[in-house]
């Protein structure tokens, strides 16, 4: 329920990185539309067009060899012709790439997770669950300590010390026993996706929010 609630946002989301991607796709063909070819800009992977620009940069959000890419847009003489100006650009394209990096990789995952989580928060009040925002805004803060590189995943071997730190009401209280521990981590977990050994953080909060709902 929370994620169909989340479409809409989502959908807002990926408008914003449309537009992201439109504008320094425009910028990098601007920048680096004539530079020679390198490692790693090619015939099959430049900046010559528009189209080409946005597969290149969509190819750069998995990671794959931006680095090389970015020092290909940095070719100066004797690699290049100056008259002919398919020299790179030493001191902009590490400003470009840099910013389109953090971006892509950062800013764009936490505005999906932002939307995922106020969209929790609407499914919360229309299900009258006792929830406040501060308490919400606490998981994603301890979430924070134990994925710091804000994939939106922590190790399942890890969950049930997460939310002891999480505390009441949406995690464990520190002072139970093991035996209540297990009983509440049960009603948490029951629906509980992993993905190699990992959980996502929308589904541990719906989990969460579940138990107390059980709870």
């Amino acid at each position: 329920r929370t994620l169909i609630l989340s479409l809409r946002g989502l959908l807002n989301v990926a408008g914003l990185l449309a537009i992201f991607f439109f504008l320094y796709a425009v910028v990098g063909v601007k920048l680096f539309g004539k530079i020679q070819y390198g490692e790693n800009v090619t015939e099959q992977a430049n900046f010559d067009r528009f189209t080409n620009a946005v597969l290149l940069l969509f190819r750069m959000t998995t990671g794959e060899a931006w680095q090389t890419i970015m020092h290909d847009c940095q070719v100066e003489e004797p690699a290049c012709d100056k008259q002919l100006a398919t020299c790179g650009q030493p001191s902009w394209a590490p400003v470009y790439f840099v910013s389109f990096m953090l971006g892509s990789a950062f800013v764009i995952s936490n505005l999906i997770i932002a939307v995922i989580l106020e969209d929790f928060l609407t499914a919360q009040e229309e299900e009258a669950l006792l929830l406040t925002a501060p308490e919400v805004s606490a998981f994603l803060t301890e979430w924070n300590r134990y994925d710091p590189a804000g994939t939106g995943f922590i190790e399942t071997t890890m969950l049930m010390e997460f939310l002891t730190k999480v505390g009441l009401p949406l995690g464990l209280k520190p002072e139970w026993g093991k035996a209540q521990k297990n009983e509440k981590m049960e009603r948490i977990a029951w629906d509980l996706k992993e993905v190699e050994g990992r959980v996502h953080i929308r589904g541990v909060l719906i989990g969460c929010g579940e138990g107390l709902v059980d709870g």
